[in-house]
């Protein structure tokens, strides 16, 4: 038997191999469509929610957000883009270290860094990025600043995955670049991503603890 579309023989369902595939390919497109709009559609009904802390830990750290962090859009004001993060910064390491074991009680992931200023105090910053920190975020703390909540919505409405996806290649190179000394911010510039996911990848995957 051969092909009904292009005369060839026949490679599993009445179609040649290179027409299959195409098949099944846009069946799966479209069952991750599908999949997507669901997703939406669940975000949207989340957002309109109006989600106010349920645990003093969230309360805390609502309070001390509002005070003492941001959360970025990824394109600025000035048309350069920015990556998306909540970042939580003070002078005061008690604050920072409080805030930290927190958002561990809360299960939402972070990344520490601590930034040198010349003839004060160094900085240390709480730096938390991916949608799914972004949803725990809304769902356990949120923010009473309405600038601050509409980018968080914005954040989480708007936040593509697909732009950049963990594959063997991307692995391999993140760990090359880190034997090279690379720091995570530079790694993650080379390869078009934030700083916390080369941070969170050699966590979970490389050095687990």
């Amino acid at each position: 038997m051969k092909c009904p579309l292009c005369n060839r023989n026949i490679y599993a369902k009445g179609l040649c191999k290179k027409h299959y595939e195409i098949q099944r390919l846009t069946k799966r497109k479209k069952e991750i469509h599908l999949a997507k709009l669901a997703k939406l559609e669940k975000l949207q009904e989340l957002l309109t929610q109006k989600i106010e802390p349920k645990t003093k830990e969230g309360m805390w750290l609502q309070g001390f957000a509002d005070g003492e962090g941001s959360i970025s859009l990824p394109i600025t004001k000035t048309g350069g883009h920015a990556s998306r993060v909540i970042a939580l910064h003070n002078t005061d390491s008690a604050l920072i270290k409080k805030a930290c074991q927190y958002l561990d009680k809360l299960g939402i992931d972070y990344h520490v860094k601590t930034r040198i200023m010349i003839n004060k105090k160094p900085i240390q910053i709480i730096f938390i990025s991916h949608q799914e920190n972004f949803i725990k975020w809304y769902q356990k703390i949120s923010f009473t600043s309405p600038k601050k909540l509409y980018r968080l919505k914005e954040n989480i409405k708007n936040y593509n995955r697909a732009k950049f996806s963990w594959n063997n290649k991307k692995q391999l190179k993140t760990i090359e670049l880190r034997k090279q000394n690379y720091t995570y911010y530079k790694i993650g510039k080379m390869l078009g991503c934030s700083e916390h996911t080369i941070w969170t990848f050699f966590k979970k995957y490389i050095s687990p603890t």
